[in-house]
């Protein structure tokens, strides 16, 4: 797990490596149980704990993959059966028996699924083309009928939800050219059961503002409220429907972020307690989430369960006692399955954690905590998270600025082991969540809105005038490193400043803004009309925050990797990049990873990909 650098014990590639890769994990609060999908070195399935006893047992399913868009949405439980997606087909597996059957096999891939009417059916959402938008979808359990087509307004959905009663469907949609963080509805619509079909019967939208976002719709045990999240107010904040009286109420008012820019389906940060009188909810503020409970009388305090976890990703409760089911993570902890009893003394919770993903990692002693830091980029303010290096092997440090992908994102004080690589190291590490980020509320995020490729440049060049300040850093070792939208940032910002930056690590970057927009794929199609503007119409921008036609204006080393399987930013990206360096004799080294997507999986790779920065670095700093 460790190795020794330089006459210090340092994180070793190979450490990189989860022991355990988790997905998604849910109650089936029919049977009390709590189920996630785990892949390890034994291969892939759902696992199932039991609180009852404390048992565990593993169901092994190899071909658990939605993979609408970004994926996510693999699986549901209930009544004591899993449903999920496989690509195009809908299969269930007992949680008890452990028999798979498929229910459908679809001409479109598939996501969401949602068990209703007692087991008896399944929403879920198929996935889109170039020429047709999303749809949900309703299947019979026992496969014997056709799917029945129940919505195909909006050119995506996400996040569907259904009250209890089976009668009621609430889900978010949004159209081209916006992102869901951008513009989306709340659509409700209203069902009469007709047996083998439900008759749509009324329908109403939320929201519905082209300037506001919205997030997760979720129906009270009770089914008076529809609980679900929306930033018009200029943060995400909790918002009550009330369907018996037909009004919306705001819940919170924080100016704190209650949801995340939904990158994959499946996300929740809202959770209903089991008597409705109170919501759970994921709180993001100064880059830490917390678990807050929300009276709808007003009434508010946070859920303490243990000062180490500052990450929370998805929440789930049982319906029964109020047991939260959490995935979270800190800076000495790796991503975790937490149970969280909210029914102990005061606001703090006993909890067990049932599940973590790399546990042998975290007894390395040395990590070093996140310090909150901002600085100032053309008059306004910049965010970031600063980690100090775990020693020093000269008088000063060398520093790695990592900044985000995205661009649409956020660095959060989470399980970072790419940090920890590098402050074992002797590394200072600064995190950049520069204007565009979320987390900040939605002004911040928008100040990106037609300036990708100059804002964050600005905030990632200040952020290293930023450590200049630093009398602990050695500023003629300070390397720049990004992927995909913080790979075009970084390699923009390595354009014209020389003396600045001494190399620079690229992982599948934009490097062709005009090609991105005709050759990424169609959930991000229009991505770039807000980030940049509308194309062709501002084919000079795209050409001007293009780093490929200013690559030969790079002057310092480079280290760059790519998939060739990349549908979301084609390899050639990267190789333009290359070829310009290969022809002045610039210094680099270009990875080519067969196999991979956006974004490396294989462990070979992974640990092939932590060496080669370890050696680069080592050479040219």
């Amino acid at each position: 797990m460790i190795q020794n650098h330089k006459n210090h014990f340092a994180i070793s590639a190979e450490s990189m490596l989860s022991i355990k890769k988790f997905g998604d994990a849910q109650w089936d609060v029919d049977s009390n149980r709590v189920v996630w999908f785990e892949k390890n070195v034994k291969g892939s399935g759902f696992m199932i704990w039991n609180p009852e006893d404390n048992k565990y047992n593993h169901i092994s399913v190899e071909n658990v993959s939605a993979t609408v868009n970004y994926g996510g949405g693999d699986f549901t439980v209930s009544q004591s059966q899993i449903i999920y997606v496989a690509g195009n087909q809908l299969w269930r597996v007992g949680l008890d028996d452990g028999v798979r059957t498929l229910i459908m096999e679809y001409e479109r891939l598939l996501c969401s699924p949602l068990i209703i009417q007692n087991g008896r059916k399944v929403i879920c959402i198929a996935g889109g083309s170039e020429s047709v938008g999303d749809q949900i979808l309703l299947c019979d359990i026992t496969g014997q009928h056709q799917p029945l087509l129940l919505a195909s307004d909006y050119d995506f959905y996400m996040q569907p939800s259904v009250n209890k009663s089976g009668n009621i469907l609430a889900s978010v949609g949004w159209n081209y050219p916006n992102m869901s963080w951008d513009s989306s509805d709340i659509q409700i619509l209203w069902f009469r059961d007709e047996g083998d079909s439900l008759q749509i019967i009324d329908r109403h939208v939320l929201s519905g503002d082209l300037r506001y976002a919205s997030f997760q719709p979720i129906f009270s045990p009770n089914e008076r409220w529809i609980a679900y999240v929306c930033d018009v107010s200029g943060w995400a904040e909790i918002y009550l429907y009330d369907l018996y009286n037909n009004y919306t109420v705001q819940l919170t008012v924080t100016e704190a972020e209650h949801s995340r820019p939904a990158w994959i389906h499946g996300m929740r940060t809202l959770a209903w307690s089991s008597d409705s009188k109170s919501l759970y909810a994921l709180r993001n503020k100064d880059a830490h989430v917390e678990i807050w409970k929300y009276g709808v009388e007003g009434e508010s305090y946070k859920i303490d369960f243990d000062k180490g976890f500052t990450d929370i990703t998805t929440i789930d409760c049982n319906g029964v006692d109020d047991m939260l089911l959490c995935s979270t993570s800190g800076t000495r902890h790796s991503n975790s399955i937490v149970i969280i009893d909210t029914k102990t003394t005061g606001t703090y919770g006993k909890y067990k954690r049932i599940a973590s993903e790399c546990s042998d990692l975290e007894s390395f002693k040395n990590y070093t905590d996140p310090i909150l830091v901002d600085w100032s980029s053309d008059g306004d303010i910049v965010h970031g998270l600063y980690y100090p290096a775990m020693f020093r092997n000269k008088e000063k440090s060398p520093a790695v600025i990592l900044v985000h992908g995205g661009p649409t994102g956020q660095f959060i004080k989470s399980f970072e082991p790419k940090v920890q690589f590098f402050t074992s190291r002797g590394y200072v590490v600064l995190l950049v969540n520069y204007r565009g980020s979320t987390g900040y509320g939605r002004s911040y995020m928008n100040d990106l809105y037609g300036k990708w490729g100059v804002l964050d440049r600005n905030d990632l060049i200040s952020a290293f005038y930023f450590l200049m300040k630093d009398e602990s850093i050695d500023v003629n070792r300070v390397v720049a490193m990004g992927s995909s939208a913080g790979g075009s940032t970084v390699l923009l910002a390595l354009i014209n400043t020389s003396g600045l930056f001494a190399a620079g690590i690229c992982s599948y970057p934009v490097t062709d803004m005009v090609d991105l927009v005709n050759d990424t794929h169609r959930f991000e199609r229009h991505y770039t009309d807000k980030l940049i503007g509308p194309y062709p119409e501002f084919s000079e921008l795209y050409l001007e925050r293009s780093a490929m036609i200013h690559a030969d204006e790079i002057e310092v080393p480079l280290l760059l990797f790519h998939g060739d399987e990349d549908n979301v930013v084609s390899v050639n990206h990267s190789k333009f990049i290359s070829d310009s360096l290969e022809k002045r004799n610039i210094p680099y080294e270009f990875c080519i990873y067969n196999g991979e997507g956006h974004g490396f999986r294989n462990d070979v790779n992974i640990v092939n990909y932590y060496e080669r920065i370890d050696r680069f670095l080592f050479k040219y700093l």
